[in-house]
């Protein structure tokens, strides 16, 4: 008989009866050993002998696999269920896994290119990287579009090396730089602008002065009575003050004289005739003049003594002569003295003396010559109620001024909301305009106002009926609204249902109304918001 002992740990056979038996440890109806590390009978696994099998095997993620104490199974307690985010490896119902995004590319998942990465929970990819294929035409800038629609990125004229102006995109979704413009004759070269009823007049920093608009009566000055929807030059130089209203324009010259050009049915030309010119005729007898200024059929100069001299139509005493006589050469005011600013309006006149007070002539039939009445005056009266002026500007039927507190006021007709207080209200008195401060300029139009702030903003208010406020809308306006999109201004003029203003580049735009080419951008087309006008 044979039969297997343990002895310290060791099988030993014995040998009984001379009977050959099984060795020790073999399964010959005995029970396997466990814990030996050796997978043997009916033995899943035995200590780290575990058949080759691992958590992944067995259908986990990861994680560390073990035997049961009695080799009987597996023990999967640490093995792992679910990834582990953020180890840079896809595991689980990770779609991916930091820098592990299984091949996939922003190319792979039908977008155009660039960087495609995972979120940070690993449940997606974050496309934002990648670049949208791009779908011209659905106002959204993606791909390799320059634009789309009204998506510009951002971009100006300036941007694209030009000196101002208004970007386009086409029909391509590249940009349309039809609408900018470069430095030349008069542009970034503007340093001042009058803005009338049927055309404009601009003078560059060289001295030039150009016009355009209506000249059905020679009133732009080059010697033809061709209208012009762009800026073209007068025949004239060393200018240093233009004015421009209906149907005549003066300017005077650093040599102290003034010339003008156009219509002289009244003899607003100053040249001592009734007779029209085409291009610039001297004023007979004025010297020493800084500032010129035209009405609707009248002009006037200030000069540099002070004195203020005007010619003309004078059936409403705009001259103030104390007389209602035309003039076809000037006469002195009469009784005003010191005077530091003036401006014609329609058919009155408006000065500022040096003491700040302000004086008026012509026609008060709105109450726009301020003295509480609705007469008309052919010698000045004061402005009740107003001192401290620096500058006045006469229009139409209103005047407006603007106080050394940097406050404007405006008085006469109100209809339009022109005077900025709110209201639709006449005033014969100044009336303060709503909200406005940090005045430096102001300009009265036909039927709408319009200022500039210290902080180089403009700001209109009145008739809006082509879009003369510039806010984009035509909804007339009883105080100030800003316009819209436009800034670093340094000089503005209403004109008639249009105004244009200067930037301190030296731009020139204009909007409004564009019959006649008043907006000077080559088209007919009237405007609601700024646009530049177009370089000669």
């Amino acid at each position: 008989m044979y039969s297997c002992k343990r002895f310290f740990g060791v099988w030993v056979g014995l040998f009984f009866m001379g009977v050959a038996g099984v060795g020790c440890g073999d399964d010959d109806g005995g029970t396997s050993l466990c814990s030996d590390n050796i997978v043997e009978g009916n033995e899943i696994c035995d200590g780290a002998n575990l058949a080759g099998q691992t958590c992944q095997s067995l259908g986990f993620v990861g994680g560390t696999l073990s035997c049961r104490h009695d080799c009987s199974g597996f023990v999967t307690d640490a093995c792992t269920s679910t990834g582990q985010c953020g180890n840079d490896v896809r595991e689980a119902d990770e779609l991916c896994d930091g820098a592990d995004l299984m091949g996939q590319t922003c190319e792979t998942l039908g977008l155009e290119g660039g960087t495609l990465s995972c979120v940070a929970d690993c449940s997606r990819y974050d496309t934002t990287g990648c670049t949208a294929v791009a779908q011209c035409g659905n106002s959204v800038r993606e791909g390799n579009e320059d634009c789309d629609g009204a998506d510009l990125g951002g971009t100006t004229c300036q941007d694209l090396g030009h000196a101002g102006g208004v970007v386009g995109c086409d029909g391509t979704c590249t940009f349309d730089e039809s609408g900018c413009f470069d430095c030349g004759a008069l542009q970034c070269e503007v340093s001042a602008i009058s803005a009338g009823m049927s055309f404009n007049c601009a003078q560059g920093s060289d001295g030039t002065a150009w016009c355009w608009g209506d000249n059905t009566y020679g009133q732009l000055g080059d010697g033809t009575t061709q209208s012009q929807m762009t800026p073209v030059q007068a025949s004239i130089s060393d200018v240093t003050s233009v004015s421009a209203l209906y149907r005549h324009g003066c300017a005077a010259k650093s040599d102290g004289t003034v010339w003008c050009w156009g219509d002289n049915h009244y003899g607003q030309l100053g040249d001592g005739t009734t007779t029209g010119q085409h291009s610039p005729t001297q004023v007979s007898g004025l010297s020493n003049v800084e500032v010129v200024r035209v009405g609707y059929f009248h002009s006037c100069a200030l000069k540099t003594d002070g004195s203020a001299w005007c010619w003309g139509a004078n059936g409403n005493g705009q001259l103030g002569d104390d007389t209602f006589d035309d003039r076809d050469s000037p006469v002195p005011v009469s009784g005003l003295s010191n005077v530091t600013t003036l401006d014609a309006g329609h058919n009155h006149t408006c000065a500022v003396q040096s003491g700040g007070t302000v004086w008026c002539w012509g026609n008060g039939s709105h109450g726009q010559l301020g003295d509480g009445s609705n007469f008309l005056h052919d010698t000045p009266v004061q402005v009740v109620g107003l001192m401290g002026a620096t500058s006045v500007s006469a229009g139409m039927w209103h005047s407006c001024a603007v106080k050394n507190d940097g406050s404007a006021v405006c008085w006469g007709d109100g209809d339009s909301g022109q005077l900025g207080d709110g209201s639709f209200s006449d005033y014969t008195t100044p009336v303060p305009v709503s909200g406005l401060s940090n005045v430096t300029a102001i300009s009265a139009g036909s039927a709408h106002s319009c200022a500039v702030r210290t902080d180089g903003t403009a700001w209109c208010w009145g008739s809006n009926l082509y879009g003369e406020i510039g806010d984009g809308s035509t909804e007339s306006r009883v105080t100030p609204v800003q316009v819209s999109g436009f800034s670093n201004v340094t000089a503005i003029s209403a004109g008639n249902m249009h105004t244009c203003a200067i930037r301190s580049n030296g731009t020139l735009w204009c909007w409004g109304n564009n019959n006649d080419g008043l907006l000077g951008d080559g088209t007919t087309d009237h405007q609601h918001t700024p646009v530049p006008v177009v370089d000669p």
